[in-house]
């Protein structure tokens, strides 16, 4: 699976669930199909690869991730600038 093929796959996911996606669910779901689009961090979490992420904010203007959460949602007029909140 290439990383475009993974963002799709993301993004699709995104609007499905009311436009919120978790990590655990988008790098379970593409390690379990052996994507080569995860990696695990130093923490020993499964997280969606830096290539694949690049596409997926590529395709999604106005979504930003949620590190305490652990998930993307869409962009709050609260937010910090930039992709992590």
């Amino acid at each position: 699976m290439t990383p475009g093929e993974a963002a799709a796959w993301m993004s699709v996911e995104y609007v499905k669930l009311n436009r919120v996606l978790y990590q655990q669910h988008a790098a379970g779901w593409l390690a379990e199909f052996e994507s080569g689009q995860t990696y695990s961090d130093t923490r020993g979490y499964l997280c969606v690869s830096e290539e694949a992420l690049k596409v997926f904010y590529g395709l999604t203007a106005n979504i930003v991730y949620d590190r305490g959460e652990k998930f993307w949602r869409e962009r709050l007029p609260s937010d910090k600038s930039g992709r992590q909140q």
